[in-house]
């Protein structure tokens, strides 16, 4: 039945309004293909005249759904009919679904209607009876509904039951909040440890302050209710050293070593009792928040311990050190941006590089620019000018240099590549000269605005690659990968790039020369030219600035040029003797061959060869879902004999085995590499614990119940 036809069978049996013609509909509204199908369904339920019916065939349906996504769906129809009949179930199943009722199904409800006396009456009782405090539900009542609560809310609040989310809502109620400080001294006085949330509820008078501030309360508590509070600080003085270092962070004074010696003992003790660094209270990111603006550089070692500890994907450090603009992160960042293929990801994380670091917002562009996507090119744009960023590429007043200077050792917070681009733009510069141990794809795309630069000059660009030592030695190459090799064929074809390597002995050093015809930039250290040099690895180097035709310019240049006249010329790689690998680093070059990537033909002969029938219908589950890729050989020793299924567009990885009985583990990645690498080093048991697990499956054998969690797993994290 096309759409046309499906419309008007609707119509037809939405007119007819008789109890067989109704329970037809709503079967047409269940089982629709498309969602056009399903709103024309749903629209003539709303226009049938038999209103009694509709609500009571609504009602069945409910009664026998047989999943909560069905008895939501239900609801949200009979809603939609007869809001004040099914609002207070239709709430409380988003509330059970969603953890929360968004404020879009909210405006979503007032843009069909606005809200009548009985409706608001429903929300009321829900509100009450599910001790659900929201605000946004809270604000669409009238005086008289918000006057019903907010008795409620003060009745339970003088039985000793206190709720932080009911006190939002009075929060603005001066009458109200002057009736319940009895009570809230009270309770504040017997459970000191809430005090970080409820003093800014407390009208406070010196003959409290200091009894509220108990020891029991800690360190971060005790910052995080003054800072709330936002007292006269000048008025408390305390013997309490949790109150004396708050106030003196809070107003920014300078701490003596004794109570330097205190914070670090608090925060070892509040790290090491912590199972889950991503759940530690909100108080202690307050308080390191404020540390940072004494001791900006003590706050950063923390953060980023903090950080590495959790295994690389800490959500909650990350974003905690993003707000800071701290320059770990816009590593970290700005590595996910150029690893991962799912666009939601890029644009998110697009948005968190040109808002917290908008003074890179040039070498943000370069990297969006080369993923040749217009939509993404355009939004970047669209961003810049929101939070007012340039995409010109600005020179740092720190790497302005004089004449002869000696070597600036470079700052890890810098990134290589980008200072590279850098000066290439400041300097017009018309020379590139680089020997390194490593040269992979990921790094020559980062190094692309130097070569951008060089090539319109009109200048020359030489490069020797430690790593091809066994091209064209008739043996298959094996330090450096296909997708290298082919980058590097269009370099030598659109940049004329001169492409050289040292055949005697392995080449280890790294060496980059940048010159115009006045002044030159060396940079000597350890990073080679890959994505995880520039971003990941904690790399040694140091960059200086000579006169050309110096003696110190000279001997740089002679050193380059005495090597090269050793190096064998390579004027085109044949892909075919390259390894077909995708490789970021000279890490993978030794740990990535592990990793053997299968084909659906082959995975799809394995399960047709096993005798349980479970387990093959779940492997086969994941196929029909189109994995990116299949990979074997993970050297992950808690998965031992697990293939890996890649959904690269989700940032979904799903580990599973041909074993009878072996659960499944699914974790988000934004660089599978480094997610087996620290998978490598762990337990099933820690796996879980890690801020990237999503979801662990056991054997079940009803299988549709374990399609609808496999589809809700992938969707779920495709909405993420």
């Amino acid at each position: 039945m096309n759409e046309i036809d499906n419309y008007q069978k609707c119509i037809q049996l939405s007119r007819a309004g008789d109890w067989e013609s109704l329970n037809e509909l709503l079967a047409i509204y269940l089982s629709a293909p498309s969602s056009q199908e399903k709103k024309d369904a749903r629209k003539a339920l709303r226009k049938a005249r038999n209103r009694k019916a509709v609500i009571a065939i609504i009602h069945n349906a409910i009664d026998a759904a047989t999943t909560d996504e069905l008895r939501l769906d239900l609801l949200f129809t009979g809603q939609l009919i007869y809001r004040a009949r099914f609002i207070y179930d239709y709430l409380t199943e988003v509330v059970h679904l969603k953890g929360k009722v968004q404020k879009q199904i909210i405006d979503d409800m007032l843009a069909v209607s606005p809200l009548s006396d009985e409706e608001m009456d429903e929300i009321v009782r829900f509100i009450i009876e599910k001790n659900y405090y929201s605000a946004p539900l809270f604000y669409v009542l009238d005086d008289s509904h918000q006057g019903r609560i907010t008795d409620h809310i003060l009745s339970e609040i003088n039985k000793g039951v206190i709720s932080y989310q009911a006190l939002t809502l009075i929060k603005d109620n001066e009458k109200a909040l002057l009736s319940i400080q009895r009570a809230l001294r009270c309770y504040l006085l017997s459970s000191p440890e809430n005090s970080d949330r409820l003093l800014p509820f407390i009208k406070m008078d010196s003959h409290t302050e200091e009894i509220l501030f108990d020891a029991k309360m800690g360190l971060f508590a005790t910052y995080k209710a003054l800072k709330q509070y936002k007292w006269d600080l000048s008025s408390i003085v305390s013997s309490n050293i949790n109150i004396q270092i708050s106030v003196a962070v809070i107003n920014q004074n300078k701490l003596s070593d004794l109570q330097w010696q205190y914070i670090r003992d608090q925060i070892n003790n509040e790290i090491s009792a912590s199972i889950d660094i991503d759940y530690l209270d909100m108080s202690f990111y307050a308080f390191l928040k404020g540390l940072s603006k004494i001791d900006r550089e003590f706050t950063e070692k923390i953060y980023i311990t903090l950080y590495e500890r959790t295994g690389l994907y800490s959500n909650r450090i990350l974003y905690e050190m993003t707000e800071l603009s701290i320059p770990y992160a816009y590593r970290i960042l700005t590595s996910r941006l150029l690893s991962v293929q799912n666009d939601i990801i890029r644009r998110k994380t697009i948005v968190k590089l040109l808002k917290y670091f908008g003074d890179k917002a040039g070498e943000i562009y370069e990297y969006v620019l080369q993923m040749e996507s217009e939509q993404l090119i355009d939004f970047t744009k669209e961003i810049a000018q929101k939070y007012n960023c340039s995409l010109k590429p600005q020179n740092p007043a720190e790497w302005e240099f004089s004449i002869g200077q000696q070597a600036k050792i470079i700052n890890h917070s810098v990134v290589v590549s980008e200072l590279l681009a850098r000066l290439a733009k400041k300097i017009n510069a018309n020379i590139f000269l680089t020997a390194v141990g490593f040269a992979y794809t990921s790094g020559l795309k980062m190094l692309k605005p130097v070569l951008d630069e060089v090539k319109n000059n009109g200048g020359q660009i030489d490069m020797i690659v430690g790593s091809l030592q066994s091209y064209g030695t008739g043996g298959r190459n094996t330090r450096i990968d296909r997708s290298t090799a082919m980058y590097l064929n269009m370099l030598i074809e659109k940049y004329k790039i001169r492409l050289f390597t040292y055949h005697n002995t392995f080449y280890h050093g790294k060496y980059y020369y940048l010159a115009n015809d006045d002044s030159a930039y060396i940079i000597m250290g350890s990073s080679n030219i890959s994505r995880t040099a520039y971003l990941s690895n904690y790399e040694l180097d140091s960059v200086m600035m000579v006169e050309r035709g110096s003696e110190q310019d000279t001997q740089f240049i002679d050193w380059f040029r005495g090597f090269r006249f050793e190096c064998d010329a390579i004027d085109f790689l044949n892909e075919e003797d390259f390894e077909e690998f995708f490789w970021n680093s000279e890490q993978q070059m030794f740990t990535g061959k592990k990793t053997v990537q299968l084909s659906e033909t082959e995975v799809k002969r394995r399960i047709g060869g096993l005798t349980d029938i479970d387990t093959k219908r779940r492997l086969n589950m994941w196929i029909n879902h189109n994995p990116s890729e299949i990979l074997s050989e993970l050297g992950i020793p808690a998965l031992e004999g697990y293939i890996a299924f890649l959904f690269s567009d989700l940032g979904l990885a799903v580990f599973e085995s041909f074993v009878p009985g072996n659960a499944f583990y699914s974790f988000r990645y934004y660089d599978f590499d480094k997610l087996i690498l620290r998978l490598s080093r762990i337990t099933k048991t820690e796996m879980v614990l890690t801020s990237e697990f999503l979801l662990r499956g056991y054997h079940i054998q009803d299988h549709e119940k374990l399609e609808r969690k496999i589809e809700k797993l992938l969707s779920i994290h495709e909405a993420d």
